[in-house]
């Protein structure tokens, strides 16, 4: 049996050898098969997601501009408050559109103390004199003829209880710049804060018609306290007497404080009207205060700051000289 298979397995010379070259052997190292359980799982694709980009450190940063948009807001706001401020102080707009068209012209207040003086004074029918005290502003001084009135405009920057107690006096002067009218300014019910009001001086018709200037002034201790005088002559031949008359005025601060009368009348007739009318005098005056009447003379003193017992005086405390001078200039009195 060996034979047979030798022989088939030589049987065919020169034959073609089909024998496939044996391939280089593999690596030996293993190679490792992942657990199922550590294998990584591809994301899942999500539709329309654009890649995310790394940035580099190269791109051009592009800056968002917030400070127009904060400007806008800042305007914005502040436009709302005005329309709130408005709506809040409508009384007050009200109140000086009122105030222009009653008096033609409004002129806004300022800070300094003086504007457009003339001299010093303001201008009676000028708006735009002004004097500015303890944060009050005096203006637009004006004659009103319907009640022979002078009117003036006010308004405060800060709110008073008691303006009284600020001791602010409103003057009017004449052309001559001689007081002729003062009046402490009191408000009743006092002052309210950036307000403008009218305020009236009602005066006497001599006054009114001679009123040229206007004041607000506050008097230093000094002034208050200053004493003038003025001595009011009358002299007249009446038949064979004379009559020789003096009243001395004593004023503080321009207000008159008392007078001293002394009469006299030389070569004096009892039968005499002038005679009369002196006697008739000092019966009055004794009733009230120390009079003395002899030999045609009469003496008395009428003190203006003490209680007159009933005596009706020629004057009021207080009266301004000018008035008292133009008084007794009109009396025929030489006055100086």
């Amino acid at each position: 049996m060996n034979n047979n298979n030798n022989m088939n397995t030589n049987s065919t010379p020169n034959s073609v050898n089909n024998t496939v070259p044996t391939p280089p052997s593999a690596p030996t190292t293993p190679v490792q098969t992942p657990s199922p359980l550590n294998t990584p799982v591809a994301p899942t694709p999500v539709n329309n997601i654009p890649p995310i980009e790394v940035p580099t450190g190269n791109e051009e940063i592009t800056v968002v501009n917030t400070e127009k948009k904060k400007t806008s807001n800042v305007v914005l706001i502040i436009i709302v408050l005005l329309l709130v401020l408005f709506v809040m102080n409508i009384d007050t707009v009200i109140e000086y559109y009122n105030n222009y068209t009653s008096t033609g012209s409004l002129t806004p207040p300022k800070n300094n103390n003086t504007d457009n003086l003339i001299g010093g004074y303001i201008l009676i029918g000028d708006n735009t004199s002004r004097v500015v005290l303890d944060k009050i502003i005096f203006y637009n001084f004006k004659r009103k003829e319907d009640d022979m009135t002078i009117i003036y405009n006010y308004e405060s920057s800060a709110k008073y209880d008691n303006p009284s107690n600020l001791k602010i006096y409103v003057e009017l002067y004449n052309a001559n710049k001689e007081i002729i009218y003062r009046e402490l300014f009191d408000i009743e019910g006092g002052i309210e804060k950036d307000t403008v009001r009218i305020a009236s001086l009602n005066v006497s018709s001599d006054v009114f018609q001679d009123a040229y200037y206007a004041l607000a002034r506050k008097y230093t201790d000094s002034e208050l306290n200053k004493t003038q005088t003025l001595t009011c002559k009358y002299k007249k031949n009446v038949d064979d007497s004379t009559l020789n008359y003096n009243i001395l005025f004593t004023f503080k601060n321009n207000g008159l404080t008392k007078y001293v009368v002394n009469k006299q009348i030389l070569n004096y007739n009892e039968s005499l009207k002038e005679y009369k009318s002196l006697k008739s005098e000092y019966s009055l005056v004794q009733k009230s205060l120390n009079a003395v009447f002899q030999s045609g003379n009469l003496n008395y003193t009428v003190d203006l700051e003490s209680d007159l017992n009933g005596f009706n005086p020629l004057y009021s405390k207080d009266t301004l000289i000018t008035i008292v001078k133009n008084k007794e200039t009109l009396k025929e009195w030489v006055c100086e």
